[in-house]
């Protein structure tokens, strides 16, 4: 089974900063261990460092960040690979980290527990009970889901359709997966995805 791990490194920023502490932390820290980690477990990996979105419609997110944030889900249809793993590039794996677990539909992170994000979605939609907001930036797919995603947001850009809650390129795929139901989503473990910052006390588990 051959498997890709996938980054965006557009114009050397994150969703949230550009500082030159930031593009040296991500060039020098991060980016390299995630090809370490690809090498180590002899996964391929590809880097993308052109802003594509454009090509598929203008801007109608919350900000210039997060539309950049959308070209992980139009290079997410890779016909050579069974599964394909998104990372963003600001995420640092460790030396140990395992190996990528089984891959079915699309894996993703729920976001701490302390994050409103569950409640205000659920509320919005009036869903009961709350569901589990999926964080984007640690994805994972086999390669029919990865054409789906694919499909959805460049359906989305076509349309201009604006996320209802919070219109940015996580909330529309959480739409995806609980509004409109197309895509099936498998929640893995948060070891996966690891948010300490989200959280209000340090997790050992």
């Amino acid at each position: 089974m051959r498997t890709l791990i996938y980054q965006n490194n557009i114009g050397n920023i994150t969703q949230w900063d550009a500082s030159d502490i930031s593009k040296k932390f991500i060039n020098e820290i991060c980016i390299p261990s995630v090809l370490n980690y690809a090498k180590k477990h002899n996964y391929d990996y590809k880097i993308n460092t052109k802003h594509i979105s454009p090509n598929f419609g203008k801007n109608f997110l919350l900000s210039e960040g997060t539309y950049i944030s959308c070209n992980k889900y139009f290079l997410c249809d890779q016909n050579d690979y069974e599964k394909i793993v998104y990372i963003d590039n600001d995420v640092y794996i460790f030396d140990n980290a395992e190996k990528l677990p089984d891959v079915k539909n699309i894996c993703g992170i729920a976001e701490p527990k302390e994050s409103e994000c569950h409640y205000k979605f659920s509320k919005v939609f009036k869903l009961n009970p709350p569901i589990n907001y999926i964080n984007a930036w640690v994805l994972m797919f086999d390669k029919l889901t990865g054409k789906k995603l694919k499909n959805y947001f460049t359906e989305r850009f076509t349309k201009q359709r604006k996320g209802r809650w919070k219109n940015t390129d996580n909330g529309i795929l959480n739409e995806a997966i609980y509004i409109d139901k197309d895509l099936e989503i498998n929640q893995i473990n948060k070891k996966w995805n690891y948010m300490p910052h989200l959280c209000k006390k340090i997790d050992n588990t």
